[in-house]
């Protein structure tokens, strides 16, 4: 990853998708905390972003955090969850048995999905 990292920080300009990608690394090699501060510095955030850090804590075992940054995902005004995020937010209520947050999240999902 240092590599990888000297060269995100070589670069002129960064987008979302570099910022995401190079989180994304951190993430696979099990470097949450890493991962997470880049997330906390990234500019721009746009859903994959937000999918990584939050699938990054689920697979750790951390759901309330995971969670956590689900409801934060809600209140910025920038990005609405997609279907990987409501997946993954599912799963972590399932593990800790938030029912409440479950169903809500279940709510969520019929109001602003299309579901045919």
């Amino acid at each position: 990853m240092s590599c990888s990292r000297k060269l995100f920080d070589e670069m002129p300009l960064r987008d979302a998708v570099s910022w995401t990608n190079l989180m994304k690394g951190y993430v696979k090699q099990g470097q949450l905390t890493t991962a997470q501060e880049l997330f906390d510095e990234m500019p721009h955030r746009n859903e994959v972003s937000w999918v990584v850090i939050i699938a990054g804590y689920v697979k750790v075992g951390r759901y309330h955090d995971a969670i956590e940054l689900f409801n934060s995902m809600l209140q910025s005004s920038s990005n609405r969850p997609n279907e990987a995020a409501l997946v993954l937010v599912l799963s972590a209520c399932t593990h800790i048995g938030a029912v409440s947050q479950g169903r809500w999240i279940h709510a969520y999902i019929d109001k602003h999905t299309n579901s045919q």
